[in-house]
């Protein structure tokens, strides 16, 4: 049965919904029931069946339980009970789950039930009826959450209590919601297969905020200005790893595969402020650490004592997050989004170059490495510059696009560089030196979108 308002509610309130629920009797045992056309099965929560004496088993196969998110549950036990409305007993095969329903109802009065003894829905009085009986349904207000219906209150006692514990929380009042908000980014491409979901590394934006620490529980919910339709981020909670990445559970909505890019922003990760002593919440962890990498293989440490090496070690365990061991580890510096500021709005557009036989395998893999590592995405912009392979003295070859046309109408940002005889006087008193090489130092400042240019 699908969930209506309560006609009775002068306000019209879309943000919730009203279930009918009737007061029955089974055995000794008063509980709440929920009238549900849609279901096509009579179903008993646990909580109700350990209560009741000389229980009537009847043999029947394995029953697959499927609820409307499509989570399926299997058991195998059916009792027989009559079931007391009003004043008159029905006889009801009930299906028994292994945990409880709802805090609203009990059981679950299906269609096969209502079938079975000549029940009439009557909306109109709010009341089920047959030949013996009529008893009107009370309504339970149910209030939905991201991923179905969570909260669940009795609309009336709640109406009639006084003293009440619930408060009523205006959206815009920000005084009341935590602002400690941050993006949540895909940490590396995943390819989630049709109608199915997943859970997907994010990284945090901005993870240095005070209030987001490795101690504390953390809210993964849909990025709210997101317009894409293709998936659901599930609101659920994780914690924050040592490499400021947490876990998003992602839901395929398309009868095809999903490719979420590295980069992507999916998800608003806010930190859980503790109002009250909450029990057996569920937290995911990524699990993912580098602490026993062998950088012995990795770097040469021969010149150094053995006690330098240890501590030399002990650093880079220390730190091995921030040490990018390819080119889909590298970060992103996000303090700054980049902006192509160009002399008139012209697009600047050329022809792709031809690329010789033998180096078409090559442009390709260096093509879906930088699109594996989000570096790249597919576009449909105007602008388009031609990309060619260049030699390097080492043999590998260095993708090289030709901007010159864009660069002729762009408008050059005369921003100050430091002195370099300032930068060389810090050095004075330093006697180790390591030189460090940036690797595509210039795809590593994140571009405003209307500004970036499709290479081809």
């Amino acid at each position: 049965m699908e969930a209506h308002h309560d006609p009775t509610d002068k306000i019209s309130n879309f943000s919730s919904c009203s279930l009918p629920i009737v007061s029955i009797r089974i055995g000794d045992i008063m509980c709440n029931a929920l009238i549900d056309t849609g279901a096509t099965l009579n179903i008993l929560s646990s909580s109700i069946l350990k209560k009741l004496t000389n229980i009537k088993e009847i043999d029947a196969p394995p029953i697959e339980l499927k609820t409307i998110n499509g989570v399926s549950v299997a058991t195998h036990r059916v009792i027989e009970c009559n079931v007391e409305i009003g004043k008159s007993n029905f006889l009801a095969h009930m299906v028994t789950t292994n945990n409880d329903l709802s805090p609203s109802f009990d059981v679950i009065l299906g269609l096969n039930f209502l079938n079975m003894h000549n029940f009439i829905i009557d909306c109109t009085a709010n009341c089920l009826r047959n030949s013996q009986v009529e008893v009107n349904w009370n309504f339970s207000r149910v209030f939905p959450q991201t991923c179905g219906y969570s909260l669940e209150h009795n609309f009336e006692n709640l109406q009639n209590r006084e003293n009440s514990s619930f408060k009523e929380v205006n959206e815009n009042d920000h005084s009341v919601y935590n602002c400690d908000v941050t993006l949540g980014r895909v940490f590396s491409k995943v390819t989630i297969p049709p109608l199915s979901q997943t859970y997907v590394g994010i990284k945090l934006d901005n993870p240095t905020i005070n209030a987001l620490s490795s101690s504390k529980p953390l809210l993964i919910e849909k990025e709210k200005n997101s317009l894409s339709t293709s998936f659901l981020v599930s609101r659920s909670v994780s914690h924050l790893s040592k490499s400021s990445t947490c876990l998003a559970l992602v839901l395929n909505l398309n009868d095809t595969p999903l490719t979420l890019n590295k980069g992507m922003v999916i998800a608003n990760v806010s930190p859980i402020h503790e109002l009250a002593s909450i029990e057996n919440v569920n937290c995911v962890s990524s699990g993912n650490s580098n602490d026993n990498k062998n950088w012995l293989k990795e770097i040469k440490l021969n010149h150094l004592t053995s006690s330098q090496q240890q501590q030399v070690l002990e650093l880079l365990n220390k730190y091995n997050n921030v040490f990018a061991q390819n080119i889909s580890d590298l970060g992103e510096c996000g303090i700054i989004k980049h902006t192509i500021q160009l002399t008139d709005d012209i697009p600047t557009r050329q022809k792709p170059y031809r690329v010789p036989y033998n180096l078409k395998n090559e442009m390709k893999n260096q093509i879906n490495i930088l699109l594996d590592a989000g570096i790249i995405q597919p576009s449909t912009s105007p602008y388009c510059a031609p990309v060619l392979l260049v030699k390097k003295s080492d043999g590998s070859f260095r993708l090289v696009a030709d901007l010159r046309k864009l660069n002729s109408k762009t408008i050059p940002d005369n921003f100050p560089l430091p002195k370099i005889d300032e930068m060389i006087d810090q050095l004075s008193g330093a006697k180790f030196f390591q030189p460090w090489t940036l690797l595509l130092v210039s795809t590593r400042c994140p571009c405003i979108p209307t500004t970036c240019i499709i290479l081809v």
